[in-house]
């Protein structure tokens, strides 16, 4: 081994590569494709952590969670945490009362384990759905609730 006793020599090559390590690692622990084997799909990489229904958005985060509302909020807020771990992507937010089609608004999602965004409607009284749709239009979460005329 050149003068180098075998604790030096094998200090050496664990040195000397590390970034082949961890991609070996990574390729062994499910991280990377290994030869011959299919790359999760890229229907796996997206979905809703969390959708929050609330009176109102403060630093990107819900100030509370409603079930339902009355006319006396102004507006309906939908509040999603996604994650997503392929390329950037959309997604619609897609707003019901009555089962009919009331708003849809796209947004764009980036590469994140907890991409956070939102979308509001006026309040008008009814039965409500707000449903999160992927490009392809599959319903990835929906919430239904009512918004109550004040009494």
């Amino acid at each position: 081994m050149n003068g180098q006793s075998a604790h030096q020599f094998g200090r050496r090559i664990a040195g000397g590569l590390p970034r082949l390590g961890a991609v070996l690692l990574l390729a062994l622990l499910g991280g990377l494709p290994v030869h011959g084997q299919q790359p999760a799909s890229v229907d796996d990489t997206l979905y809703v952590a969390s959708l929050v229904l609330t009176t109102g958005i403060v630093g990107r985060e819900p100030v509370d969670t409603v079930q339902a509302f009355t006319m006396d909020q102004e507006e309906v807020f939908c509040h999603v945490r996604i994650f997503n771990t392929y390329e950037l992507r959309e997604i619609e937010f897609r707003w019901l009362l009555n089962d009919s089609e009331y708003y849809t608004m796209g947004a764009k999602i980036c590469r994140s384990d907890r991409w956070r965004t939102f979308s509001s409607v006026k309040a008008a009284p009814g039965t409500w759905r707000v449903q999160i749709v992927d490009e392809d239009g599959t319903v990835l979460k929906q919430r239904r609730f009512m918004v109550n005329a004040v009494q």
